[in-house]
């Protein structure tokens, strides 16, 4: 997936569904059914916080596929992801550099521990009972 939007698109990363402006809302579309619910609507608003007081452009909206459209993409690893987690620092100015800062060593941590655990296809494939 990659970093755009569209009106109406269940393609891209936040999609706006068509409403009646006092009912218009928008669907973040990238998160799973694991995350923190309070936590990824708290990073949305940041953004969203964020783009309004730099007076900040969304690129245009996608109609169609949005994967065939060129976006920078996001992270598809968990190192990627860490990586680019509050590069930009948006979400410790808003969030607070602590939380932002335990959250990341938090995950780096079940990342660790994730990486540790050998899988039943590592089992099979490089352990084959004889």
């Amino acid at each position: 997936m990659s970093a755009c939007w569209g009106h109406n698109n269940r393609t891209v990363a936040v999609r706006i569904p068509p409403a009646d402006p006092h009912a218009r809302r928008i669907e973040h579309r990238i998160a799973g059914a694991d995350s923190n619910p309070y936590l990824v609507l708290a990073a949305v608003l940041a953004g969203v916080l964020h783009g309004l007081e730099h007076d900040l452009e969304p690129p245009p909206p996608v109609s169609g596929d949005a994967c065939r459209v060129p976006a920078a993409p996001l992270p598809c690893t968990w190192p990627e992801a860490l990586s680019a987690f509050d590069r930009e620092g948006v979400l410790s100015l808003r969030l607070g550099r602590r939380l932002v800062e335990l959250y990341r060593l938090s995950r780096i941590s079940e990342h660790e521990r994730f990486r540790r655990e050998v899988s039943d296809i590592d089992l099979a494939w490089y352990l084959p009972v004889l």
